[in-house]
C-alpha cells in the first residue's frame, strides 16, 4: 500500500519526523565538552543512547515491579506516559491513576497537576468533559508548568478535540470545574472517570 492510502498516513509520518529529528538532536550530546573527545568515548556514547531508546519504557516498568507497593510516584508517572506513547492507554491510566494518588498523598502539587492533563489528554476521545475538568484541575495544580514537547502536543489536541465535541462554552464550564477542584476532589475524579473507562474495556 502506498502513503496515503491509511486513513492516518499523514499523522503517522508527521510524527515519525519529529521523532526523528528530536533522535537526531539527542546525538548532539554525544560530543559534550565532558566527554573525551577519542572514538571509544563517542562510538559509547551513541551505544548508550540507543540502548535507552530501545530499554526505555521496559526499564521503567521494572522499576514499578521492584516497588510493589507502589510508594514512588515517579517511576509510575513514567511508566503511564510511555504506555500513553505506546497507544496503551488501559496501562498508561492504571498506572498515572497510581502516581496522581502517591502525589497528592505526599502533596507535590506540580507532578500530580501534569498527571492529571496527562490522565485528560489520554481519556479525551472516549470522555471529552472529564478531559476538560482534568485539564482544569492540573492547570490549577501546575500553572505555568514547563511540559515536555509531546506533552504539550498532546495537550492541544486534547482541548481541540474537547471543545469540537462540546463546544468552547461548554469545555469552559468545565475547565473552571475542575480549576475550583482542591487537589483530593480532583484525584477522586480522576480516580472515578479511570475506573469506569477500565471498567468499559
Amino acid at each position: 500500500m502506498a502513503f496515503g492510502d491509511g486513513e492516518h498516513d499523514e499523522a503517522l509520518r508527521t510524527a515519525w519526523y519529529e521523532f526523528c529529528d528530536r533522535l537526531k538532536a539527542a546525538g548532539d550530546f554525544a560530543f559534550k565538552d565532558t566527554d573525551p573527545a577519542n572514538p571509544a568515548q563517542r562510538a559509547d556514547a551513541f551505544r548508550y543512547l540507543t540502548q535507552n531508546l530501545g530499554q526505555a519504557y521496559d526499564l521503567a516498568l521494572e522499576i514499578v515491579e521492584l516497588d510493589p507497593r507502589r510508594r514512588q510516584s515517579l517511576p509510575l508517572a513514567i511508566a503511564g506516559d510511555l504506555a500513553a506513547r505506546n497507544g496503551e492507554d488501559r496501562e498508561a491510566l492504571e498506572l498515572c491513576i497510581a502516581a496522581a494518588k502517591i502525589m497528592q498523598w505526599q502533596n507535590v502539587r506540580w507532578g500530580l497537576g501534569a498527571i492529571l492533563m496527562r490522565i485528560g489528554t489520554i481519556l479525551v476521545a472516549c470522555d471529552p468533559e472529564a478531559a476538560a475538568v482534568l485539564d482544569g484541575a492540573g492547570e490549577a495544580l501546575a500553572p505555568g508548568f514547563v511540559h515536555a514537547p509531546h506533552t504539550i502536543e498532546a495537550r492541544e489536541r486534547a482541548v481541540a478535540m474537547s471543545t469540537d465535541a462540546l463546544g468552547e462554552a461548554r469545555r469552559a464550564e468545565l475547565f473552571h470545574l475542575g480549576h475550583a477542584m482542591t487537589d483530593i476532589e480532583a484525584v477522586a475524579y480522576a480516580a472515578a472517570v479511570v475506573n469506569r473507562f477500565l471498567s468499559e474495556q
